[in-house]
């Protein structure tokens, strides 16, 4: 298996169990002001998520941080 890149797995588990606590929480416990609470954890997560797809784009397309190569993403 290919590996993943520990900010695409952080923001993917991150998303995952997030939600499942946000629907407990919501639906089984009836916890009043439980959205507030998410609504910053779902874009801290999601951000994670983003960076590591975009960093493990860079590192399949042979771009490492701090060169100078002219060939981008959309060029390989």
């Amino acid at each position: 298996m290919k590996k993943l890149h520990p900010f695409f797995v952080l923001g993917t588990v991150g998303i995952v169990v997030i939600s499942t606590l946000h629907i407990f929480m919501a639906l089984v416990l009836s916890v009043k002001g439980v959205h507030q609470t998410f609504v910053v954890l779902y874009p801290t997560f999601g951000s994670f998520l983003m960076i590591g797809v975009g960093l493990m784009m860079k590192e399949k397309a042979g771009l490492r941080l701090g060169d100078n190569n002219p060939k981008t993403l959309v060029e390989v």
